[in-house]
C-alpha cells in the first residue's frame, strides 16, 4: 500500500509494517511482477523500484504526476498519469508514449491497453475485452 507523505506499507501475511521509500513525495500506485520487482509511482513524475532489498528511485523523464502502474512482467511496466501522460518500461529505461485519452492509441493497443479517464480526472488503464472493475 502507497500514500501520502511517501508512505509504503507492507504486509507480511500477519501485520502491516511501514518500509522506507526515500521519499515524502505523494505516492499514487503500485505493481509488481514479483517480490523482487516491485514498481511505485507519483507524485512530479516519480518512480521507484524495489529489487527485493530496497527501494531506489528511477528516472521516470516525466514531472507529471502518476497515478497508476501495470505491467506485464518485468519488461513491460506501464504508468501513467495527468493530464494524458503515459510512460512504458522495456527493462531498461522508461519511454513516453505521449498522451492516449479517449481515443485508441496503436502502441497500447498493442499490449492490450486502453486509457479512460476518471471521474477526477486521473487517468486508470484496463485490459481491451475486459469489463472494469
Amino acid at each position: 500500500m502507497v500514500g501520502h507523505a511517501g508512505t509504503i506499507l507492507h504486509w507480511n501475511g500477519s501485520a502491516w509494517s511501514s518500509v522506507s521509500s526515500g521519499t515524502t513525495v505523494e505516492l499514487h500506485g503500485i505493481w509488481g511482477s514479483g517480490a523482487n520487482d516491485v514498481w511505485v509511482v507519483g507524485h512530479a513524475g516519480t518512480v521507484l523500484h524495489w529489487n527485493g532489498s530496497a527501494w531506489s528511485g528511477v528516472t521516470s523523464g516525466t514531472t507529471a504526476d502518476l497515478s497508476s502502474t501495470w505491467g506485464s512482467r518485468a519488461n513491460d511496466v506501464w504508468a501513467v498519469g495527468s493530464p494524458t501522460e503515459i510512460l512504458h518500461w522495456n527493462g531498461t529505461a522508461w519511454s513516453s508514449l505521449g498522451g492516449g485519452v479517449l481515443r485508441r492509441n496503436p502502441a497500447l493497443e498493442r499490449h492490450r491497453l486502453v486509457e479512460l479517464p476518471d471521474f477526477c480526472g486521473a487517468t486508470i488503464r484496463r485490459a481491451l475485452g475486459e469489463q472494469p472493475e
